[in-house]
C-alpha cells in the first residue's frame, strides 16, 4: 500500500511539473514549446484531460482552431462532467464563426458550474452574433452581477461617457483600493489620465502594470499602443 501511494505521488508531481512548465511557456508567449510539452506528457498519458485542455489552449493561440477543437472533443469523451472543457469547446467555434454549434457549448458549461462568469460573458457575446439580443442580455446580466468591482467599472465606464470625468476617477481607484491587480480597472483609469487630464506618464504606468499582470490583455495592448502613438 505504501509502494501504491508514493508511485501515485510521484505521478502527482510529473503531471504538474509538466503544467508548470507549459504553462510558463504560454504566460512567456512560446505556446509551440507549451504544445511540445503537453505532447511529451500525453505520450505517457493519453487520457489526461488537463494536459489535453492546455494543449487546445495552445493550438488556439497558434490559431490551429480545428485541431483545437478534435482535442477538446475527445477529452470531453473521456471526461463529459468538466465544465471548463465545454466553455473552450465553446470558444474555439465561437473563433470559427460557428456561433449555433458554440451557443449550446457555453450553456452545457454554465449547467455544470453556473458560477463561470465568462462562459456566460461568451454566451452573451454569441447570442449577440446570432441576433438573439434579449437572451444576451441576461447572459452579460448574470456576467456583470457575477463580480461587484465589473458592475463599478461600467458604472465608472457610463461616468465617463457623460463626462463626469471626477466620479468617474472616483470610482477606477476606489475599485484598485479593493483590488490592486484588477487590470480593467487600470485600463479605464489610464484612459481617463491620458484623454482628460494629459497624464501620459501615469497612464503609460497604468497600463505597463496592468500588461505586467495580464500579458495576454489586448485591449490594454491597443490603449497602449495608441498612448504611445
Amino acid at each position: 500500500e505504501c509502494q501504491i501511494m508514493d508511485d501515485l505521488d510521484e505521478v502527482s508531481a510529473r503531471k504538474a511539473a509538466s503544467i508548470e512548465l507549459a504553462l510558463g511557456f504560454i504566460k512567456r508567449n512560446r505556446p509551440l514549446r507549451a504544445e511540445e510539452a503537453c505532447r511529451d506528457y500525453l505520450k505517457h498519458s493519453p487520457g489526461c484531460t488537463d494536459h489535453l485542455r492546455l494543449l487546445s489552449h495552445t493550438l488556439i493561440k497558434q490559431e490551429r482552431l480545428p485541431e483545437a477543437e478534435a482535442q477538446l472533443r475527445f477529452a470531453l469523451s473521456l471526461d463529459p462532467d468538466f465544465p471548463q472543457l465545454y466553455e473552450d469547446l465553446g470558444s474555439a467555434l465561437a473563433m470559427q464563426s460557428r456561433f449555433e454549434e458554440a451557443i449550446p457549448q457555453f450553456k452545457r458549461a454554465i449547467k455544470l458550474q453556473p458560477k463561470l462568469p465568462l462562459a456566460h460573458k461568451k454566451l452573451g457575446k454569441a447570442l449577440v452574433a446570432v441576433g438573439r439580443g434579449t437572451e444576451a442580455d441576461e447572459a452579460f446580466k448574470i456576467y456583470f452581477d457575477s463580480d461587484p468591482d465589473r458592475k463599478e467599472i461600467v458604472r465608472g465606464v457610463e461616468f465617463q461617457k457623460e463626462g463626469k470625468i471626477a466620479e468617474a476617477t472616483e470610482i477606477f481607484l476606489a475599485v484598485l483600493k479593493r483590488n490592486p491587480n484588477s487590470v480593467n480597472a487600470m485600463r479605464h483609469l489610464a484612459v481617463v489620465y491620458w484623454q482628460e487630464s494629459d497624464r501620459f506618464d501615469d497612464a503609460e504606468a497604468l497600463l505597463r502594470q496592468a500588461l505586467g499582470i495580464a500579458p495576454d490583455y489586448h485591449g490594454a495592448w491597443l490603449t497602449l499602443g495608441n498612448l504611445l502613438m
